[in-house]
């Protein structure tokens, strides 16, 4: 099985990847007023979704075992459509009453992101099955198909008259793609059945603790990105949403991918009741993450500024919100294996509640932090600055409560070396700083070459700490290498087929 998850994980960072470097490609050439435009666009569709993911899928991703897992998934596919239709109707009224210049880009945006959350239910019937494989290819043709026409949008800009109009246009035609593959692939796991009511019921009782935070979640998470761009403008968020749906999103999603793939396994492990075994499963993964996103906090705190400059110089001023909202994913990768651990052990109660204190947080420091003023009321005004620290706050909160709640709960305790590992992060960045900083650049002219040699010689002094401090031994090697046999993960493959 983890050859299947491995899989998962892998092609879902090479999907992001390839989207990356189109969207990078699409960056250089388009103005920062268009690219903010579509990230604003996004951003506030997402707001709005509020009853898309209400704890349904969490609830059947713990059913998965059951014997009449299709009869329930059909069931759960009849609500997750009904709230998708029906949550679009205050979408459709917020564009009428704003009536923005780019309403018409707004609303083939929002059928767009419409179809997509009816494929991503949908596909939840093979996901369950393991059939990872087939979900791979769909999400891999998509956004290949999406990367080489951002690419080729991005290289005949000079051609075109309306470019949101045809961004939303291509968005909406790989939608609807997406939407074709899946009914393809499901049609012989789908069966449409008779409504059953009991089965509804029930998981909306399941559900029913995590349905008015979720609501919540959805709108204060987005609530502060709207208030950013509708404050400040989209060329600003241009500059916000760079950092935070480019970069951290994307490390947020390797992140994620380690830790979603195995959540099922969790569920396995606490019907045995084997909480041993999840504890250390729990550190092994945290551990790895640390390391993982430990070396990419600290080459970005060390080059972040020098990389903006070569690569992307019209958002150098973004350097300050790259270096906040870097922290998120370092601190998302070590607490995400023990959060994920929550709802498979019923915890859903527990979970809202922790979930529900850290949205308040949140809401009341967008208004505080971000607007200059609310009602004629002045507030301290940050912009960018502002919602950043909202973003990070949340993160720092998940830290420190699953760490006590599961030790208190399950006796689940944490990676404690977690401690060695910042330690090491704290030195290696500092001595490379000062080699950058009175030696390389010294020597040394050219950006590039500073860049390149800075960087090698940060991962050489990194990766000699932690095996220095025996916090990557032998073992851990052996470990990689079998979780990376190829024969494994052909056999994987073939039998999905």
């Amino acid at each position: 099985m983890k050859e299947k998850l491995a899989i998962q994980m892998i092609f879902q960072i090479s999907i992001r990847i390839l989207s990356m470097i189109s969207t990078y490609i699409f960056i250089l050439k388009v103005s920062s007023g268009i690219y903010g435009t579509i990230h604003f666009v996004s951003d506030t569709i997402q707001m709005f979704l509020v009853l898309i993911s209400i704890g349904f899928d969490s609830i059947l991703n713990k059913q998965s075992k059951e014997h009449n897992f299709r009869e329930i998934f059909v069931n759960y596919f009849y609500i997750k459509l009904f709230l998708i239709l029906i949550n679009f109707i205050p979408i459709f009224i917020f564009i009428i009453i704003m009536n923005y210049d780019f309403s018409f880009y707004f609303v083939i945006t929002a059928f767009s992101i419409m179809l997509n959350n009816i494929s991503g239910s949908l596909i939840w019937i093979i996901k369950a099955r393991f059939k990872l494989f087939k979900v791979n290819i769909i999400g891999f043709v998509y956004n290949l198909l999406n990367s080489i026409l951002t690419i080729f949008l991005a290289l005949n800009l000079d051609k075109i008259s309306d470019i949101l109009v045809l961004v939303g246009i291509i968005a909406l035609g790989s939608s609807f793609l997406n939407f074709t593959m899946v009914a393809l692939v499901v049609r012989k796991e789908f069966q449409f059945k008779r409504i059953n009511f009991l089965i509804i019921k029930k998981m909306i009782f399941e559900a029913k603790p995590l349905i008015l935070v979720s609501i919540f979640a959805t709108f204060t998470n987005y609530f502060g990105n709207f208030l950013l761009g509708y404050a400040y403008g989209v060329v600003i968020y241009a500059e916000f949403a760079f950092v935070n749906s480019v970069i951290i999103s994307f490390l947020l999603f390797i992140s994620n991918s380690i830790t979603e793939n195995y959540q099922t396994l969790y569920s396995i492990w606490i019907k045995e009741n084997s909480y041993e075994k999840i504890r250390r499963f729990a550190n092994k993964l945290e551990k790895f993450s640390s390391i993982f996103f430990g070396l990419i906090l600290t080459g970005t705190l060390l080059n972040a500024k020098i990389a903006l400059k070569l690569f992307l110089p019209n958002y150098i001023n973004s350097l300050i919100y790259i270096q906040i909202l870097i922290f998120v994913p370092y601190i998302a990768s070590i607490s995400r294996p023990y959060g994920k651990i929550l709802v498979p052990a019923g915890k859903q109660k527990e979970l809202s509640l922790l979930t529900f204190v850290k949205l308040i947080i949140r809401l009341v420091f967008s208004l505080i932090l971000i607007p200059q003023s609310i009602f004629s009321i002045k507030m301290i005004g940050l912009g960018v600055i502002g919602n950043c620290i909202v973003i990070l706050t949340p993160w720092i909160i998940d830290l420190f409560y699953y760490r006590i709640y599961l030790k208190k709960t399950f006796n689940i305790l944490f990676y404690t070396r977690i401690f060695v590992h910042l330690l090491i992060i704290i030195v290696i960045l500092g001595l490379s700083y000062i080699i950058k900083k009175f030696i390389i650049e010294i020597l040394i002219s050219s950006d590039l070459i500073i860049l390149f040699l800075s960087s090698f010689i940060l991962t050489i002094l990194y990766f000699g700490g932690f095996i220095i401090t025996k916090e990557i031994t032998k073992s851990d090697i052996d470990f990689i290498k079998k979780f990376i046999k190829i024969k494994n993960y052909k056999n994987a493959i073939k039998s999905e087929f």
